[in-house]
């Protein structure tokens, strides 16, 4: 009961009580459709509660680093989970160092073991709109009224891995600027021409400076 409660408004995966559900569905049914029925048992299964999952997040944040991220939930409904387009780019390329999650990231669809299907749409959109669907390796879209439509997203062009992360893109009939938007940075990446230069090698001595 505790995993599906106050979550009236959200996006769920229609989890009910007594549903035996492994952790990989759970898993897809979050970073697909983002359940938040399904990010909140993970939590509750991970912490013992939401809020000591939210306490492990902010710490992991820190480790990261990531001075301008906060959570206040694990499904990210709350106004005050905060975040920049380059932490979340950060975050997205550590993630994908973990296999489980690259993996799910990179699927489209997935049957949990309740018989519900989870679906992650983008490619559909991008196939509505006439654009190649296959452009994306992997995406995560998201929503809130605060920040609008986005969409977490990796790519291959000419050999160069890129991560894309749009955000605030408005909404319009099809709910699909999010997707749009990161279209248009493909399609600048690859019709412009850049190359890799080294600015400052590791190492290098810039100032010494007396304490």
């Amino acid at each position: 009961e505790e995993d599906i409660t106050g979550l009236e408004g959200f996006t769920v995966v229609g989890l009910q009580v007594g549903d035996v559900v492994t952790i990989e569905d759970l898993l897809y049914a979050t970073l697909l459709e983002s359940g938040a029925d399904s990010s909140k048992a993970l939590a509750n299964h991970i912490a013992g509660s939401e809020a000591e999952f939210v306490k492990m997040m902010d710490q992991e944040a820190d480790n990261l680093f990531l001075r301008n991220t906060n959570f206040e939930d694990s499904f990210g409904g709350h106004d005050d989970n905060i975040a920049t387009g380059r932490e979340i780019c950060f975050l997205l390329v550590k993630a994908l160092k973990n296999e489980t999650f690259k993996e799910i990231f990179q699927s489209t669809y997935y049957t949990m073991s309740n018989g519900r299907r989870v679906v992650n749409y983008t490619r559909s959109i991008a196939t509505f709109h006439g654009l190649d669907d296959t452009l994306l390796t992997g995406n995560k879209p998201g929503y809130t009224e605060v920040a609008g439509l986005l969409l977490a997203s990796t790519a291959t062009i000419n050999g160069t891995e890129y991560a894309i992360v749009v955000m605030n893109a408005p909404m319009n009939p099809y709910q699909s600027t999010h997707v749009l938007d990161t279209y248009k940075v493909l399609d600048l990446v690859s019709t412009k021409n850049f190359e890799k230069r080294t600015i400052l090698e590791k190492g290098t001595l810039l100032k010494k400076i007396k304490v």
